[in-house]
């Protein structure tokens, strides 16, 4: 990821502030990451007749661009 790119993406994560869980929603996000927060992998899943199916393929983020998307999470 450039500079640029990096700058974009933390300035739109920095609007959107932290996500929230809440017990009885229909969407779960599978989210493994290093201690360092330098790689994280991601996979979002829907809840659909009784069973969580996959709404996206997992994303791997390395570096800076790990980092900023974790700090939504964590």
């Amino acid at each position: 990821m450039n500079r640029t790119s990096h700058f974009l993406l933390a300035a739109q994560v920095s609007k959107l502030g932290k996500f929230k869980s809440v017990p009885n929603g229909n969407y779960n996000l599978d989210l493994c990451y290093a201690a360092d927060r330098q790689f994280a992998a991601l996979q979002l899943f829907q809840f659909k007749q009784l069973d969580y199916e996959p709404v996206t393929d997992v994303f791997f983020l390395e570096g800076q661009e790990a980092a900023t998307i974790l700090s939504l999470f964590l």
